[in-house]
């Protein structure tokens, strides 16, 4: 702009032209016809064009000065007559700028007037724009790495903050009741805060340990311990019983005393199992064995069991499917299945299982009629000591410890036991074996 004032202060319409491109390489530079163009015109007689660089495109359109005439005649005469290209000509008011679009290519664009000539300069913004834009995606480039690698700090720096927090939660994901001696690994690379928090996770895990062997072991010797006296009672009970008058009140007394014996028995066997399972010490006889065979055997055994009740069985099983396996704890748990599908049944009602084989798998599938199992009593089906109301009702033999006891036995042998459903007039249990190989 300032090199444009200059040109029009000092150049009258009558100057030598000729000269006039030597003293625009001066005052703008040499490369200036590259992206740049003039124009002078002559603000006297028919306003014709006294200059015109040689890039000037054809009907290009330019502004005047707003209201340029009417601040020539505010220009006194006498400087009109001054014609000398030495005389420094007044501009008549500011530069004025805008912007012209020709032909898609965006120029911008000022006039610059004094009384005797106007200069049209313009530079393209083509260049300009595009070198915005390049120096845009530049910056925003370097904006995309700058971020990533703050970024990256940033999740470096909480990885390395927060690292005693996942040491934490994977030692709490590896313990289990089977597996208490599980601690969390001191380092000196951890805060102190942290290191305080691991001391008294550790001590607290240390205690729980403690109580928990301490519980198995009272478990396991009062089961132990509790044996043998009750092996005595329940022989001295069978020996007086069968002194006893055949129909007398001692009698019917001393039957009643054999089946409680026999059922804390029962009792204290089940709650030795089931802390050799929380133990992770269940013990197992593995042994290759048909499972078709034995499934067939407690067909008979559930005939007996049903004819009772009257209750329709409907048994199929695969042959030849063998599973390695405790025969006896398995046999246990598919009786238990058999025995809860014949007591929580209705009169006149079905059983049915199926065995068969799928993939790796055995599977035996068992349903039974009879009253549907509540969604509250489903989440707590295999918990111990657990017996629904119907259970309690219709047979209070039950010692709530059958299905968490199954479940324990098929989870030592890396197994599934499940209730697959139950509605009004069915519920379906499922255990699966691994075949063997």
């Amino acid at each position: 702009m300032l090199p444009g004032q200059r040109i029009t202060e000092y150049h009258g319409w009558n100057s030598d032209w000729d000269q006039f491109a030597s003293t625009v390489d001066t005052l703008i530079g040499e490369a200036w016809k590259d992206d740049r163009i003039l124009k002078l015109r002559s603000n006297m007689y028919k306003r014709g064009t006294v200059f015109q660089s040689t890039n000037w495109p054809e009907d290009f359109p330019q502004q005047d000065i707003p209201d340029l005439m009417n601040l020539m005649k505010e220009v006194p005469m006498g400087n009109w007559n001054q014609t000398s290209s030495f005389v420094r000509y007044p501009l008549l008011d500011e530069p004025h700028l805008y912007t012209v679009d020709y032909k898609g290519e965006a120029w911008r664009m000022a006039s610059i007037a004094n009384p005797e000539l106007t200069l049209y300069i313009g530079i393209s913004l083509d260049d300009y724009q595009a070198r915005i834009r390049n120096l845009r995606i530049t910056y925003f480039g370097a904006l995309v790495i700058v971020l990533c690698i703050i970024g990256g700090g940033a999740f470096w720096i909480c990885s390395r903050a927060l690292s005693p927090v996942d040491v934490i939660a994977r030692t709490a994901r590896r313990t289990s009741s089977k597996d208490l001696s599980q601690r969390i690994e001191e380092s000196r690379d951890y805060d102190e805060e942290f290191d305080v928090l691991i001391s008294v996770i550790n001590d607290m895990m240390d205690r729980l340990e403690t109580s928990f062997h301490q519980a198995l072991r009272f478990s396991s010797d009062a089961s132990h311990e509790l044996k043998t006296p009750l092996a005595i009672i329940q022989t001295e009970i069978a020996s007086r019983l069968q002194l006893s008058e055949s129909g007398s009140a001692e009698q019917e007394t001393l039957s009643r005393l054999l089946d409680q014996v026999d059922r804390l028995k029962r009792i204290i066997r089940s709650l030795f199992l089931l802390s050799q399972a929380d133990a992770g010490k269940m013990p197992l006889t593995l042994e290759t064995y048909d499972i078709s065979e034995q499934v067939e055997s407690f067909s008979h055994d559930a005939q007996i069991l049903a004819e009772g009740a009257q209750l329709t069985i409907e048994a199929t099983a695969e042959p030849n499917i063998e599973v390695e396996a405790d025969r006896l704890m398995l046999g246990q748990v598919i009786q238990n299945l058999i025995s809860n599908a014949v007591k929580h049944n209705e009169p006149g009602g079905r059983i049915a299982w199926r065995l068969y084989a799928e993939d790796d798998w055995a599977v035996f599938d068992i349903e039974n009629s009879g009253p549907a199992i509540s969604v509250e009593d489903q989440a707590q089906i295999f918990s111990r000591f657990f017996r629904g109301e119907a259970s309690r009702s219709r047979d209070a033999s039950g010692l709530g410890l059958g299905l968490s006891l199954a479940r324990e036995i098929v989870l030592a042998h890396q197994g599934q036991l499940l209730l697959v459903s139950s509605e009004e007039g069915q519920t379906q249990f499922q255990l699966r074996i691994r075949r063997a190989r």
